[in-house]
């Protein structure tokens, strides 16, 4: 390329002298541009360089496409690979969740039959306790009502007594006044004949205090009607506590009989309650020769 730059330098010096220009000046000029130009690229310069990256650019495309195939194949061999690896992983995954899931199943049944056997046995053991509970209740209620009943009937007893008891004595006292006032009127009679106001006035007299004497017997027959109904009405609701509790603890123990027989229970605790108020009140009622005696 110099060789023809250097001929085209003696061209163009040629061409400056026959321009007018001095030899000197035109040689100078053209070795100047000549080393000016030294360095420049020129147009086969630039074509051969073009035919050069032409070359390197094919090369490089068929390294490439060759590189592609062989990276495709290999990208394709890699997934075949990923694939049955994944596929072998989940199979063996799947097989080991279907394991796990048997034996986790067996568990649970295990679990539920031992939770099952533990249930009936501790509601076993609960039902035995609650009977054995229900057993000691009802017989600490029986005995509770059996020795509250033997209290009742002492004390009923024991009041009935001392009624009498008063009333013996009310009707001793009241036959002992009316025996001195039988005497009083003996000798009333004897001085009848002295002062008739005076006896009436004293017949007077003897009528306020019998008065008296019928209201305060009066009083007392109440008193006693009061407290017989009063303890009798305590051993109505004792027995109807009674059959109550009966009625609500021999069905669960006993069945069916029991409640029937429970039933019973009231008309016999009833039937004292509808005589004894009459019989306290014959024993208050005054006899027709007692009324007489006056």
């Amino acid at each position: 390329m110099q060789a023809k730059l250097m001929i085209d330098m003696l061209g163009y010096a040629q061409r400056l002298k026959a321009g007018g220009v001095p030899e000197q000046q035109a040689e100078t000029m053209s070795v100047a541009l000549n080393e000016a130009t030294a360095h420049l690229v020129t147009k086969d310069d630039l074509d051969e360089a073009v035919r050069g990256l032409e070359e390197s650019i094919r090369e490089m495309k068929g390294g490439l496409e060759e590189s592609g195939r062989v990276t495709k194949s290999g990208l394709e061999e890699s997934i075949l690979v990923t694939k049955s690896g994944l596929e072998e992983s989940i199979r063996v995954t799947k097989s080991d969740l279907e394991e796990s899931i048997r034996v986790t199943k067996s568990g649970l049944e295990e679990s539920i039959r031992v939770t099952k056997s533990d249930l009936e046995e501790s509601i076993r053991e609960t039902k035995s306790d609650l009977e054995e509970s229900i057993r000691e209740t009802k017989s600490g209620l029986e005995e509770s009502i059996h020795e509250t009943k033997s209290g009742l009937e002492e004390s009923i007893r024991e009041t009935k007594s001392g009624l009498e008891e008063s009333i013996r004595e009310t009707k001793s006292g009241l036959e002992e006044s009316i025996g001195k006032l039988d005497v009083r009127v003996s000798r009333l009679e004897a001085r009848v004949e002295s002062g008739f106001e005076a006896v009436d006035a004293k017949f007077d007299a003897m009528d306020a205090k019998f008065d008296a004497m019928d209201a305060k017997i009066g009083a007392v027959q109440k008193s006693v009607d009061t407290l017989a109904r009063t303890m009798y009405a305590m051993m109505a609701v004792l027995a109807a506590m009674m059959v109550g509790t009966y009625a609500l603890v021999l069905p669960l123990t006993f069945g069916k009989g029991a409640a029937v027989a429970a039933q019973t229970v009231p008309a016999a605790a009833a039937a004292p309650a509808t005589h004894a108020p009459a019989d306290a009140a014959k024993l208050l009622t005054p006899r027709a020769d007692d009324q007489a005696s006056p």
